[in-house]
């Protein structure tokens, strides 16, 4: 397999794990990383495909609903995925998959936080897999 390179953008570089942790699964899967902190996707560098991910494990609580800014990256042709950590009584996947990700991406779903290591490393092959397929 070539090797590819990834861009993953996020805010505030300092201290973001969950990029980090992007970063060393992209890295130890044999391709490259490039961390690019931003505040818009107009700061986002020029590629060939710009994907927003999101982990969690519930709905929003905080800030500014998700209809409008998945509408807005859905015009924009952002993709936009998701690994939803499920918790008893929680059915977070559910929630991200009508108020989250966009019409072409998709849910993971981790069992509890100790499953996430592996769906963030079947979530970057399923990526990966969709521009070398």
């Amino acid at each position: 397999m070539t090797p590819l390179s990834a861009v993953l953008v996020g805010p505030s570089l300092q201290g973001n794990l969950a990029l980090e942790y992007l970063g060393a699964a992209v890295e130890a899967a044999g391709h490259r990383a490039e961390l690019v902190a931003f505040e818009s996707m107009a700061d986002a560098p020029a590629c060939a495909r710009r994907i927003i991910d999101i982990s969690g494990d519930g709905p929003e609580n905080a800030g500014s609903p998700t209809g409008p800014a998945r509408r807005a990256a859905e015009r924009a042709g952002v993709l936009i995925n998701a690994i939803a950590i499920e918790a008893i009584g929680v059915s977070t996947t559910q929630y991200y998959l009508r108020n989250v990700v966009t019409s072409a991406g998709f849910v993971l779903t981790a069992r509890r936080h100790t499953d996430y290591p592996r769906a963030i490393r079947e979530k970057i092959k399923r990526e990966l897999a969709r521009v070398t397929g």
